[in-house]
């Protein structure tokens, strides 16, 4: 879990600096994807892995489970930072959490 907030750009690519700080603890490789509130969502792939899981346990007889699987999954976005520890937010998902270049 990350604490504070950060001030937040996008370029003209729609691209956004992973602050510093949160890096190390993300890794490149990020999974982005839409959250219950119009915001987006990044998660570390092993945080990522161990909710797919949790989320993939759920039955598929369940209301509630399948729309919670749609939410997740239907938008998410495996993307890795560059070197300058930028990442490219899909444009559904910038959509979604009302971003605008």
């Amino acid at each position: 879990m990350f604490l504070g907030q950060a001030e937040y750009s996008l370029d003209d690519k729609g691209r956004v600096i992973i602050p510093s700080r949160y890096r190390e603890t993300l890794g490149e490789r990020v999974i982005v994807t839409r959250s219950l509130d119009p915001c987006i969502t990044l998660y570390p792939m092993d945080v990522w892995m161990e909710l797919a899981q949790k989320v993939n346990a759920l039955p598929m007889t369940s209301v509630a489970g399948r729309a919670l699987r749609r939410l997740l999954f239907a938008d998410a976005a495996d993307v890795t930072s560059d070197r300058q520890g930028r990442i490219l937010l899909p444009d559904r998902l910038r959509e979604h959490a009302g971003l605008e270049l």
